[in-house]
């Protein structure tokens, strides 16, 4: 047995050093490929004006090149890594050809264990708006309040992805840039996590995405709360985990515990608290994209600008 075993270990060993050199080539006959098609991208003292046509050009031999699925990926990655350095070394803003993402089928989200976690959440979900309409209100710490504005942003503000939440806690604690589009009515917060799937933007050389949260109406008066008690010349930092936070906001505001131990599985079932309210008829596959269940390419931060900018005229002409 114990023969079989060293076996396994050195096949494994061997298919791995035997699939480095194998990337390792892809690479080369990417790089290859580069300097014919992209030949600014060793060669500073070209013009790359052409990016946008040469990158296209350059896909397509990518495409003809390596037929085989994985290889593909691994060029169209290297490629995104070339692009990024140029850009890092000669502090340029070229469009970076996106890295390929595999998908996968997503799980089934309702589930009978997904159905006792909302039930047990609808019924500390009420005991939360009694206390909060009672007329009269418990005292809350900065941390408590900063809590209860993650808790709403799960469960109202359709924030079901537990890195959107820790990135909207690390902004929150910043004193967030809330921006304001009175075309649209609303109210937002810019969040950046990375990601191993899909992303939309490159910060400081990493992969990310990057999207707005939009501040629904019941997640206003939790923050305008935690604002007022959040220092902005002074922002603390909790020494609390972001679920730490949200249980004791929650327990602190209902006087009830929050029933769902593990983060992930909060932010999985949170929906259920914004799906059932009058009016909403929310798709399946937004709730899966929302929880982080399915990679989204959502736009770039300055096309979402352009979005919004565009709908405000719209609404304009309208009028």
């Amino acid at each position: 047995m114990s023969a079989r075993r060293k076996n396994a270990t050195g096949g494994r060993q061997a298919r791995e050093q035997a699939r480095a050199k194998i990337v390792e080539h892809i690479r080369s006959e990417t790089d290859a490929l580069a300097d014919k098609h992209m030949p600014y991208l060793s060669d500073a003292t070209l013009d790359a004006s052409e990016h946008p046509s040469a990158a296209g050009i350059m896909i397509e031999a990518l495409e003809k090149k390596f037929q085989v699925v994985t290889d593909y990926r691994v060029a169209r990655r290297h490629l995104a890594h070339r692009v990024v350095a140029f850009n890092k070394a000669q502090k340029t803003n070229l469009a970076v050809p996106p890295a390929l993402t595999r998908s996968s089928p997503a799980k089934i989200r309702r589930t009978e264990t997904w159905c006792n976690r909302r039930r047990r959440l609808n019924a500390a979900h009420e005991a939360l708006m009694l206390a909060l309409n009672a007329p009269i209100q418990r005292k809350l710490s900065s941390d408590e309040r900063l809590g209860l504005v993650l808790y709403f942003a799960v469960t109202y503000g359709g924030l079901g992805d537990h890195r959107a939440v820790a990135a909207l806690r690390h902004e929150l604690e910043g004193f967030p840039k809330v921006q304001i589009h009175r075309g649209m009515k609303i109210a937002y917060i810019w969040v950046c996590y990375e990601s191993k799937g899909a992303c939309n933007a490159i910060v400081e050389d990493k992969l990310v995405v990057y999207r707005p949260w939009l501040v629904t109406t019941p997640c206003r008066l939790p923050l305008l709360g935690f604002l007022k008690s959040h220092s902005a010349l002074d922002p603390a930092v909790s020494e609390f985990s972001d679920y730490d936070l949200i249980q004791r906001g929650f327990a602190a505001a209902s006087g009830v515990p929050l029933p769902i131990k593990s983060f992930r599985k909060f932010c999985g079932v949170g929906s259920a608290i914004y799906e059932r309210q009058d009016g909403v008829d929310m798709p399946e596959i937004l709730v899966q994209i929302g929880n982080g269940q399915i990679d989204c390419l959502s736009s770039p931060p300055g096309q979402w600008e352009a979005l919004f900018v565009e709908y405000a005229r719209n609404e304009v002409r309208r009028g």
